[in-house]
């Protein structure tokens, strides 16, 4: 399994797509880190005639506005920012006033299932 980076951009997700199709290194489904990589990614599938989901998989990470109304609609992992923010800040806080170090913490996720990771077989 080859991975490819990027800097949470469209640009980047566009360029990571150009190396892995010219390339020929073709999987079966993508996982961006974020949506932003992934929209990126299906333009560039897009300029290569290639179809999300039925010749790549794409899913993205953020569950972001935009991802719901583009073509074909991104399936993403979507996060509370909320609980985000809050894990966040109480780190911060506790690391500030108690010198204690910054620890692993899961936030729950939920895959939301769209368009571009579902096939109409």
């Amino acid at each position: 399994m080859q991975s490819y980076e990027g800097n949470f951009t469209e640009s980047s997700g566009y360029d990571a797509a150009n190396q892995m199709i010219t390339a020929g290194d073709l999987p079966e489904a993508v996982f961006c880190a974020n949506d932003q990589m992934a929209i990126g990614l299906i333009r560039a599938m897009k300029d290569y005639h290639l179809k999300a989901p039925d010749d790549i998989a794409v899913v993205g990470f953020d569950d972001i506005l935009i991802a719901r109304y583009m073509q074909p609609t991104l399936s993403t992992i979507g996060a509370s920012r909320i609980a985000w923010g809050e894990a966040a800040a109480t780190q911060l806080i506790d690391f500030l006033e108690n010198g204690n170090p910054f620890r692993p913490h899961r936030i729950p996720t939920k895959l939301i299932q769209r368009e571009s990771s579902t096939r109409r077989d």
